[in-house]
């Protein structure tokens, strides 16, 4: 997490020559954009800042986008210009402070290929990638759906079971009428231990009474 990673081109050129690490957007989800500028499948650059603009005013959000083997053709500023990347910071992990070593691509290697896009939410708990390896290029839609899945984690209030931002007699009756159906959702699993039972209603009565 506090492996040194440099912006090489800033948003607005903002930023440009920071030093930020992965720790520092701990509590903040992170999204990442893997790019090398012989890289014709640029597709996760356009999904990266089309979804970033859509949260900009969101400071539970980062999105950077790294971009390795600068110079082949793009340097940092001419990526930003043909790629357009209006919405966040492009850094550079293959630098002097971080002696070359392809970090983030490295990290996130997984399937013995790189994936473009990385989600890490508010934990640094990986939890989702995306690849232009895929027939389909990832997109908008496809990205906001796996962050919004974790913000509404984040958001989320354990026992909220009808999600009405209340814990109350209600929360109890939707749990009931979960065990009774025989359904399961961690929502409901209040004591997370993979089974919705009568210890779940009187974990969830304590906190309504807490």
């Amino acid at each position: 997490l506090n492996h040194p990673i440099e912006i090489c081109y800033g948003t607005n050129n903002l930023n440009t020559g920071n030093i930020i690490t992965l720790g520092d957007n701990i509590g903040k989800i992170t999204v990442i954009g893997l790019e090398i500028p012989w890289w014709t499948l640029n597709g996760a650059s356009s999904s990266l800042e089309a979804t970033a603009a859509n949260y900009q005013a969101d400071n539970r959000i980062s999105f950077i986008q790294n971009l390795d083997d600068i110079g082949m053709p793009y340097n940092c500023e001419g990526w930003a210009q043909s790629c357009g990347t209006e919405s966040f910071d492009i850094v550079n992990d293959g630098n002097a402070v971080a002696m070359n070593d392809y970090f983030l691509f490295d990290l996130f290697a997984l399937d013995n290929y790189w994936h473009n896009i990385i989600i890490i939410d508010d934990d640094m708990v990986f939890r989702h990638f995306i690849s232009t390896c895929e027939p389909t290029f990832p997109n908008v839609s496809t990205l906001q759906e796996s962050i919004e899945e974790i913000l509404f984690e984040m958001d989320y209030i354990i026992g909220d079971i009808n999600y009405d931002g209340v814990l109350n007699i209600l929360d109890v009756v939707f749990l009931a009428n979960g065990i009774l159906d025989g359904t399961y959702d961690w929502y409901s699993d209040i004591n997370q231990d993979q089974i919705i039972n009568i210890q779940d209603i009187i974990l969830l009565v304590n906190l309504i009474l807490t």
